[in-house]
Parts: C-alpha cells; structure tokens; sequence
C-alpha cells in the first residue's frame, strides 16, 4: 500500500499516527517507503480510540503548507470518517492497511469539513494493482 501512495503521488507530507503499536508499525514502513523524515511521522494520542469527529478534530488542526495528511488509526471510526466525505454520505468500509484519498478544494484545514470534499477513493491490498 505504500508503493501505490509513492507511485500514485500521494506521499503524506504529514503521518498522524495514534500511539497503537500496530499503527506505529504501519506509519513506519510508509514512511520508509516513501522517504519520509522522521518529523513528519506525528503521534497523536487522540486518535486512540477516537471517534470520526475525534479524527477530524486531529486533521483540521494542521498548519498551512500541510497538502496531503495520512491518518494511520482504527475503525470503525475511520470508515465512519470516510463515509462523510464527500456531499452526500455514502457508506464506506475500510478494510484492514485500507486507504481512503479524499480530495478537497483549495483552503485551510480548518476551512473546509469532510462533506466538502469533492472525491473519496477507496484502496485497498486486495484491489487489483498495476504491477
């Protein structure tokens, strides 16, 4: 999953990572497969256990210059997440190293909200993949 991020150009600038050792692990290998600084793999304790707005709550907080935020937490509140993106809610199933790309239009993070993205594209190991 972190071959298809590198290749599909969306390397995070910034990894949020709730402090579980199996997210801690997974940040870590995107981080290396994408090159990544070690100061751009963020812990944020909130994110364990948090709900979707909990989620959100951790993402809007980014400082401007931040384009591309990978959140590596737990369901079912990141599927609850992913679900809001976009106008209308759709439901959407997060499936375990699952990666949801939402895609919103040009402001701030704490300017826009999950509804306003204009695309959510889901992924996820077993897709089929370019190779």
């Amino acid at each position: 999953m972190a071959m298809r991020l590198k290749r599909g150009n969306r390397v995070p600038d910034v990894i949020l990572v709730s402090p579980a050792e199996r997210t801690w692990s997974t940040a870590q290998i995107i981080a290396e497969v994408c090159e990544l600084a070690d100061e751009q793999i963020r812990c944020e304790r909130e994110l364990y256990l948090a709900t979707a707005d909990g989620i959100w709550q951790v993402v809007s907080r980014q400082k401007p210059g931040i384009i591309h935020v990978l959140v590596c937490g737990h369901n079912p509140s990141l599927s609850a997440l992913a679900s809001r993106f976009g106008p209308k809610q759709k439901k959407r199933e997060l499936a375990t190293a699952g990666i949801a790309t939402a895609v919103w239009p040009e402001g701030h993070w704490d300017n826009i909200s999950p509804r306003s993205a204009v695309s959510c594209e889901m992924d996820d190991p077993d897709s089929a993949d370019d190779d």
